[in-house]
């Protein structure tokens, strides 16, 4: 009698087990699927309320932290991470990305995994640290090379291999070799893009054609880092003109449109078209007031002065060199400062993996 009782006892503690867990794991799936619709609600565009829009996603990252759910994690972190790269914040990526490629969500998250690398790469790159840069670039292609949507993973490579480049650039002057990496890299990019399909439904032909624009700018710009070279301002001059008119059939309207109008100021003040340099560094603080970014702006800036300058508009040449001047000076504290913050971050995840391993 007894052992019936026990054994009774024993089926009825299972079954109780089985349908807590049962209740358990139905409630921790309707969080996170509650999560990823909110997720998905979310639009991280200057269109939003870039504040409340990063509040929104550190609440559901810290949701996703109470309940384990990686997934969720990973996701709202990144996109925290996209608002940060639209404001240049280029230490809050670093910090928030170390603690991100820390997790493992599995094979889904390869392309996150691959723009968490790469994000925190591009930053690394720009506040000087250019080996940790190479690493978490590599790191990032090995990922990207991995996701299954070929169109996603073109357009993450395109991304991944023309940021690349700036490792490269950082370090042309060091060694003469490397501007060939920077082309290699850059025509990478453009093949990768090419290989998109342009009825793509995330991936639009917009995107698609920007991307490709851009890294036309990019080559431009090495041309005219060196325009006293033979043939070499009409090189420039193709890739800026092929950019341009990219820009015209799709219609675009972007921050990477800024760096554009730019380099064709650019252009001319080469070509000593000085009507032409002031019009398109116009434009481009036109558009910059849209898409703020002090180093568009620095750029705009040097290219009215100069221009005016070449002119004999002295006041207008002053004008414009004291903003340069001015918005230099600030840029460099700042980059500075970005700098000591990031090299602490890196400097306390390297003490903490080297504790670990001991």
């Amino acid at each position: 009698m007894y052992q019936k009782i026990y054994f009774l006892y024993l089926i009825l503690f299972s079954f109780y087990c089985a349908f807590a867990q049962s209740l358990k794991n139905s409630a921790s799936t309707m969080q996170t699927k509650a999560i990823d619709k909110k997720l998905e609600d979310i639009d991280v565009s200057f269109n939003s309320e870039i504040s409340d829009t990063e509040k929104a996603l550190f609440n559901l990252k810290s949701e996703s932290e109470k309940i384990g759910y990686k997934w969720g994690i990973l996701k709202s972190g990144r996109r925290i991470i996209e608002i940060y790269e639209k404001q240049n914040k280029n230490n809050e990526i670093i910090k928030l990305a170390t603690e991100l490629k820390k997790i493992n969500a599995g094979p889904q998250a390869d392309r996150i995994m691959a723009n968490l690398y790469r994000s925190n790469a591009l930053a690394l790159g720009y506040l000087g640290f250019d080996e940790a840069s190479l690493k978490d670039f590599k790191t990032a292609i090995i990922y990207a090379k991995k996701i299954d949507d070929p169109d996603i993973r073109n357009y993450t490579l395109a991304l991944s291999y023309g940021q690349l480049t700036l490792y490269f650039f950082n370090k042309r002057l060091e060694n003469k070799s490397y501007k060939d990496s920077v082309f290699n890299y850059q025509n990478k990019s453009i093949e990768a893009a090419k290989l998109i399909k342009d009825e793509h439904q995330e991936i639009t032909a917009e995107i698609k054609y920007g991307l490709i624009s851009f890294n036309y700018v990019r080559l431009a710009i090495l041309y005219l880092e060196e325009a006293d070279k033979p043939g070499n301002i009409k090189l420039a001059e193709k890739y800026l003109v092929e950019g341009l008119d990219i820009y015209k059939k799709y219609n675009l309207d972007n921050e990477d449109k800024v760096v554009l109008m730019n380099q064709l100021s650019w252009l001319y003040l080469e070509k000593k078209e000085y009507r032409k340099v002031i019009e398109y560094a116009n434009q481009a603080r036109d558009l910059e007031k849209k898409y703020p970014d002090p180093f568009n702006r620095v750029e705009s800036f040097e290219f009215l002065a100069s221009a005016y300058s070449a002119l004999g508009d002295t006041e207008n040449s002053k004008l414009y060199m004291d903003k340069y001047s001015y918005l230099k000076d600030s840029i460099r504290i700042t980059e500075k400062n970005n700098a000591d913050q990031s090299f602490n971050v890196l400097l306390s995840d390297s003490e903490k993996k080297q504790k670990k391993n001991h």
